[in-house]
């Protein structure tokens, strides 16, 4: 039920938002409203804008209509012409929750967990008890916290930055090839519980990754770090709340700072509550492609800086990706995308493998990426079926950068084959559909390259054979130097091919074997995301053979 507010309190502010703000001056200091502006053009956006007012959220709702949440106060000058509905008379000490209904299942009553105060059908604004937050983590409903601090209105410059698909890549499908189902089920089964990791140099179990079951929670994040850092990533322990849940980030810097910042990132911590919590789609699954990418992109050049995060009290409220983003907005960092990946292994046996790529109107680019996600799966032949949702759910981390106005978007399983064992002891790794997962981690790696366009690096390619018939030579060494006279080398197979993938640039390559001679070419150019072949043909060497000749005397 609805507590009821005061007559005097409700008529003042309704007087006020009906006449605009000449009379702001009746409310009392330091009192200040809650209320939601319709957005309906362009000229609302800049009367918004122009007034000063601080904005908590924008958003859309299910009829197609932005709106932004803001507080009003004796200090705000509105214009009358805005379209003001009053939502909170009182803002002091509340807490406000934006709640997502569960997945497949029915709308809870909203009353039962605190006051609802807006439902725009997709989310509802809720002040909040801490009694009821707990509940509503426990009944698996998701939902961000309404954080009070001003927000943009509009995208950020870097969110400019991501273009549309231009068509398939060989260095990107070789990437995608180095991704296989082995590591995808052994990766999960280490977050999971299913068998121990190493962490610190020894074994250990991680049951929870729940944000506050402390020990546990330190192992995940401290096993995450330390997996980064042995691929030579800078890692920041980023803490925004208990010293146990930092958020992790590894960076891979590009060679040109300029080209900005592009993220990968899931969130490690779990549900529910409690001694265990195996989370192995929610949200050990995303996690894993997190780390996937991170051991395929460490081995390429790349001229933007690449950041591979782990975010902890998701289930919270998006706590640790807000902070993060926050920061990243406050310092002005150039965050031009986001790729946000949140349950994305479980697949109904002999369903269609259906994926969902969740955008924000609000912020046209997302809709760019989305695509762009949704043509990768299709250029590349991944067995998935993907469906864009143009006003999607704010209930995972790229809704904090939504916030901030950075282009972000989400990839999640199918809302319509919904994981029935959400948030329970019961989201193991057995109910996973591997293949389905492998295959969603493809598309994931395939999109994050497209989308930062900033891939620096080539492929050298070619078969090492002898000149005299052309057969090839195996275990012959291909020797490959760049111009400031750094060497990198090759192998061949049993077959005598080599293939290594080098940086953009002109290279003088030379190939040797035993009994050969060596072969050098000179200007071997490689071009970013391109296949270069150089195939070399070695003279075998000339030897003159010596019989000894045994001299008998009688």
């Amino acid at each position: 039920m609805k507590p009821k507010l005061p007559l005097l309190v409700i008529l003042m502010v309704a007087i006020l938002l009906a006449a605009g703000m000449a009379s702001g001056e009746s409310l009392q200091p330091g009192q200040q409203a809650l209320v939601k502006i319709a957005l309906q053009n362009e000229t609302d956006l800049a009367l918004v804008e122009a007034a000063g007012v601080p904005v908590y959220a924008r958003m859309t709702g299910r009829d197609g209509l932005s709106y932004a949440l803001a507080g009003i106060s004796p200090a705000w000058s509105w214009p009358s012409a805005l379209d003001i509905t009053l939502l909170d008379p009182e803002m002091s000490e509340a807490t406000y929750l934006l709640a997502y209904p569960p997945p497949g299942r029915p709308s809870p009553v909203w009353d039962d967990y605190g006051e609802l105060l807006l439902d725009d059908g997709l989310r509802a604004l809720l002040r909040m008890s801490s009694m009821g937050l707990g509940q509503l983590s426990a009944d698996g409903v998701e939902w961000q916290a309404l954080t009070l601090d001003p927000k943009p209105l509009r995208p950020a410059t870097a969110s400019e930055v991501p273009t549309a698909f231009t068509g398939s890549d060989p260095l990107v499908q070789q990437m995608m090839n180095q991704v296989d189902s082995a590591t995808v089920y052994s990766y999960t089964a280490g977050l999971s519980g299913e068998w121990p990791v190493m962490i610190g140099g020894n074994p250990y179990t991680i049951a929870t990754r729940h944000t506050h079951s402390g020990e546990s929670i330190q192992k995940a994040t401290q096993y995450v770090g330390e997996y980064l850092a042995n691929l030579g990533l800078d890692v920041e322990a980023h803490q925004w709340g208990g010293s146990t849940y930092p958020n992790v980030i590894g960076e891979l810097a590009g060679s040109d700072e300029p080209g900005g910042i592009f993220i990968i990132g899931a969130h490690l911590d779990d549900m529910p509550s409690g001694s265990t919590a195996p989370g192995a789609d929610d949200n050990a699954s995303g996690s894993v492609a997190v780390l996937i990418a991170a051991d395929i992109f460490t081995q390429y050049e790349w001229n933007c800086t690449l950041l591979f995060a782990f975010w902890t009290g998701e289930e919270q409220g998006l706590l640790g990706s807000h902070a993060y983003a926050r920061r990243s907005y406050d310092q002005d960092e150039k965050i031009v995308g986001y790729l946000n990946l949140d349950m994305i292994g479980y697949n109904t046996p002999g369903s269609e493998p259906g994926i969902d790529l969740h955008a924000n109107s609000d912020l046209p680019k997302t809709l760019v990426l989305a695509q762009l996600f949704a043509d990768v799966v299709d250029a590349y032949n991944l067995d998935l079926l993907p469906e864009i949702v143009p006003d999607g759910t704010g209930a995972s981390d790229h809704a904090s950068f939504w916030e901030y106005g950075y282009s972000a978007i989400l990839g999640i399983e199918d809302f319509g084959d919904f994981n029935p064992y959400y948030h329970t002891v019961d989201d193991q790794l057995q109910y996973l559909d591997i293949p389905y997962l492998t295959e969603f981690v493809k598309a994931s790696l395939g999109t994050f390259v497209h989308m930062s366009g900033c891939l620096t690096s080539g492929i050298l390619q070619g078969q090492v054979t002898s000149a005299a018939d052309g057969s090839p030579i195996a275990h012959a060494t291909v020797s490959i130097s760049d111009a400031g006279g750094d060497d990198v080398s090759a192998a061949t197979g049993s077959a005598g091919f080599y293939t290594r993938t080098l940086a953009a640039g002109s290279y003088t390559v030379t190939s040797r074997a035993i009994n050969y001679a060596p072969q050098t070419v000179n200007d071997v150019e490689i071009v970013a995301s391109e296949v270069a072949t150089q195939d070399l043909a070695l003279r075998p060497l000339a030897f003159s053979v010596y019989l000894p000749i045994c001299l008998r005397s009688n």
